[in-house]
């Protein structure tokens, strides 16, 4: 009887003795498990800071890109599009228009654009009397001039051209409709007093030739020659004035 007790108490003891080792193997895999856990979420995490990391580097590349973009583009000295800035979006507009390609005899302003380019009269005389750092400042603030809130439209695109030449393009816009802003800047930058130095001051006017988009147009350079040869014309012609270039033919036949 004794014995047979004691075999049981032996069988019970391997059996303790068994879940104890299993509940060890448990507890080893656990662990294990939980170490594999911890370094898989490090890892995790890392990876999401790198990711996050070159994320940041490629958002501050695209905007250096692009401020360097901006810049190529950008004429230091006035703030507006420089030449190659400016023809690129004259010539999408005028891809654009001509995509339209409207019936002369139902023109909507829609449906065209209008090119005007100003000259800044006698600015070689002023560049001779007082030095071209003085030139320099007149530039910059008919510049500022045409960045004006409410000089022109948001849509409108001014640029300059080169020198003493701006330009400015009237998307949607007849030659007739962009008399109104031209106008209006024309006139603020006649009325603007400029200083020089502390001891002189000057005032400016400025000529301006109009062009409008017509379907005839082959290229972009079509619209800019009209314009020049208006902007020609309101030279030879006393200057400070705007000149459609669509105005000529009829003064001429007067």
């Amino acid at each position: 009887m004794d014995s047979d007790i004691d075999a049981l108490k032996r069988q019970l003891w391997l059996k303790e003795q068994e879940a104890e080792y299993y509940k060890r193997l448990a507890k080893q895999a656990s662990d294990a498990r939980l170490r594999e856990t911890e370094e898989l979420s490090r890892i995790m995490f890392e990876l999401r800071e790198k990711i996050r990391t070159i994320e940041n580097q490629r958002k501050e590349v695209e905007r250096l890109n692009h401020e360097i973009e901006k810049l190529s583009i950008t004429d230091e000295l006035t703030r507006l599009l420089n030449r190659r800035g400016f023809m690129t979006q004259a010539e999408k507009e005028f891809q654009n228009s001509k995509r339209k390609s409207f019936d002369r005899e139902d023109k909507k302003d829609g449906n065209t654009f209008t090119f005007a380019m100003l000259d800044l009269d006698w600015f070689k005389k002023i560049n001779d009397t007082y030095g071209h750092l003085a030139g320099d400042k007149i530039l910059m603030e008919v510049g500022s001039i045409i960045l004006e809130n409410g000089m022109l439209r948001a849509i409108d695109i001014p640029g300059r051209y080169g020198g003493e030449e701006f330009a400015i393009i009237f998307p949607a816009c007849s030659a007739n409709s962009s008399l109104v802003p031209l106008d209006r800047l024309k006139r603020t930058i006649n009325d603007r007093v400029i200083a020089i130095d502390c001891n002189t001051e000057v005032s400016i006017t400025v000529s301006i030739g109009v062009s409008e988009f017509q379907k005839e147009d082959q290229e972009i350079d079509d619209i800019i020659r009209r314009a020049d040869h208006a902007l020609y014309y309101a030279k030879e012609h006393g200057r400070d004035r705007t000149m459609l270039f669509d105005d000529i033919k009829r003064l001429s036949y007067q």
